[in-house]
């Protein structure tokens, strides 16, 4: 299967180009930052490109019958910090160390080649990027770059990145991270098989050959054979912002005739229609082999909001050969949120229920879910300032704080019982915290019910991940405190030990 669809696309320089430029130009996104928190020193560490660091992989690589295949297992902490993507593969800040393998692609006239960090040996906490270039420090020479991957895999994470070059040429293949906190061990796979014209008999796995530009292995007429494939076609598309106002999901129907659609990729404009940020995932497993599908939610993104000022989204489909729909743009709207008893859509695609509220019911109507009631009920009393520890858990959790940078994590709940009107203060920016774990904190006044939310918390700051909520004057009576995980990747956890300072003031 197609997987370097950005450069099908056309949205990255020098695909498929079949000559290394001169290796002399220098890196056009250099990063002279300061090492990240927890990174090893890297003021030392020799130049990504210097021969002395580049990592030669042909020595290592089997090859039979023209596929040619190589592993590599390593570590990017401690390395330089001086390439970064091509604009439009990653919506991360860059700024991460990076590692850089040479790899010759085979003899065959032409060939793909797959970059892949979703294996087993990557570090499930490494958000990798991926790109493959034929001249090292020439961003232009680009062939392809991927930051998350496509079809599912073992690391979410992780990156697959494939493009299409002539035979015998040399490549440099870069593992990256999204940002500056983004690095960590790797496990680097390449693989290259030939790619064939059109006509030529080819293998429908892909395992030993796949065909040429945007060409498939049909099945038309008898022996599969290289043949021009279909374009798919994209329907009703809806951009629609979620609850915390910075993560985004796109609503869409489409189909493709050929039932190899595979992706969708989203631009994020401003008003003027700039280009902001560019990403792609891939379609759910119900649209997978369709040549019909939707509606359905083709595209999720936490945090997508979080460094742009987007105000709508350009969409359009990719298939396995790299064909593109037409390309469709709407406007950025906040989803419709239902409250408690409220009329609701079931499939969650019109509108969503606050919080962590369940969309239930015969007459499908916003509920709150048994196992919330149960952690409600069990939440220990509090009625004066304390230091407490507790630990978020891999594992959903039972509560969705409007301010968490994404939904899903590990959470806990303390009921508070004011006796007399009281000021109140909560943080997780204490020593018992661990260092890398990303809360959210909020305080309720009816612990069941999200609308009651009277105070919401997620970074302390922009380098602190920890929370911290006050509130002055509060009447007595029962509130409800929740610690949440925020976000998991680019360095930082949802999950371990935390540290909750209370302070409660009577006034």
């Amino acid at each position: 299967m197609r997987l370097e669809l950005l450069c099908a696309a056309g949205l990255l320089v020098g695909c498929g180009d079949d000559s290394a430029a001169p290796d002399a130009a220098p890196d056009a996104h250099p990063d002279a930052s300061a090492d990240a928190p927890l990174d090893a020193a890297a003021d030392s560490a020799l130049p990504s490109c210097d021969p002395a660091a580049i990592l030669d992989l042909d020595g290592r690589a089997s090859e039979d019958g023209g596929v040619k295949e190589a592993l590599y297992m390593g570590t990017t902490r401690g390395a330089a910090r001086e390439l970064e993507p091509p604009p439009g593969c990653t919506i991360g800040a860059g700024g991460a160390p990076e590692r850089v393998h040479h790899f010759t692609a085979p003899s065959s006239e032409r060939v793909r080649v797959l970059a892949s960090t979703d294996e087993n040996g990557t570090d499930p906490n490494f958000d990798t990027v991926v790109y493959v270039r034929t001249a090292c420090r020439d961003p232009a020479t680009v062939v392809a770059c991927n930051d998350d991957a496509l079809e599912p895999g073992p690391r979410p994470l992780g990156s697959r990145a494939a493009g299409e070059v002539a035979g015998g040429t040399e490549l440099y293949v870069v593992v990256d991270g999204v940002d500056a906190f983004a690095f960590g061990a790797y496990a680097l796979r390449l693989w290259a098989r030939p790619a064939l014209p059109d006509g030529a008999p080819c293998d429908p796995t892909g395992a030993t050959n796949v065909c040429r530009g945007t060409s498939i292995c049909s099945r038309a007429g008898g022996t599969p054979h290289c043949a021009p494939g279909t374009a798919p076609t994209l329907g009703a598309v809806d951009a629609q912002i979620l609850e915390n106002g910075r993560s985004v999901r796109v609503v869409l129907a489409g189909g493709d005739v050929d039932g190899d659609a595979v992706a969708t990729h989203v631009d994020a404009l401003d008003a003027s229609g700039m280009l902001l940020a560019a990403a792609e995932r891939p379609l759910p497993t119900a649209a997978l082999g369709q040549v019909s599908f939707g509606p359905l939610i083709a595209f999720a993104q936490d945090g997508f909001l979080d460094t742009i000022s987007a105000t709508q989204l350009r969409v359009w489909l990719l298939d396995a050969a790299g064909l593109t729909s037409v390309q469709l743009t709407r406007p950025l709207f906040p989803v419709a949120l239902r409250h408690l008893g409220e009329t609701c859509d079931p499939a969650g695609l019109s509108d969503m229920c606050q919080g962590e509220l369940a969309c239930t019911g015969a007459g499908a109507a916003c509920a709150v879910a048994g196992a919330t009631a149960s952690a409600c009920a069990a939440a220990p009393t509090i009625t004066g300032s304390m230091q407490l520890a507790g630990t978020l858990n891999p594992g959903a959790g039972t509560f969705e704080l409007a301010c968490a940078y994404a939904r899903g994590f590990d959470d806990r709940v303390w009921h508070i019982q004011l006796a007399t009107p009281a000021d109140l203060s909560a943080t997780t920016d204490v020593a018992a915290t661990s260092a890398n774990l990303d809360t959210a904190l909020a305080l309720r006044r009816i612990c069941t019910d999200p609308a009651s939310q009277l105070a919401c918390s997620d970074n302390i700051d922009s380098g602190n991940p920890r929370s911290r909520i006050a509130l002055g004057n509060l009447a007595p009576g029962d509130y409800f405190l929740i610690v949440d995980g925020s976000r998991a990747g680019g360095g930082l956890v949802a999950t371990g030990a935390f540290g909750l300072s209370i302070q409660i003031t009577p006034r």
